[in-house]
């Protein structure tokens, strides 16, 4: 799945997300480590992380997850 994330891009919802995520993840996780109050800086990250709408990629990428099982059933026999 991590090469199916590699390509995504933000003409769908999921990969805005993702895109949305990873920008969070690197503008947001660093401050709460470095905060004096560390919860406090986890729940900022955390408020800014589900603005991403994190399930738009969870479900994006489930989608593909289904698509490969599918796939792979077809040529297990």
């Amino acid at each position: 799945m991590y090469s199916y994330s590699n390509t995504m891009t933000t003409s769908t919802e999921g990969g805005t997300a993702w895109t949305m995520m990873g920008e969070i993840k690197h503008e947001y996780l660093p401050k709460a480590v470095m905060a004096e109050d560390f919860e406090q800086g986890w729940q900022e990250y955390m408020a800014a992380y589900e603005g991403c709408k994190p399930d738009a990629f969870l479900k994006e990428m489930q989608e593909e997850l289904d698509r490969r099982i599918e796939y792979a059933k077809k040529y297990e026999q």
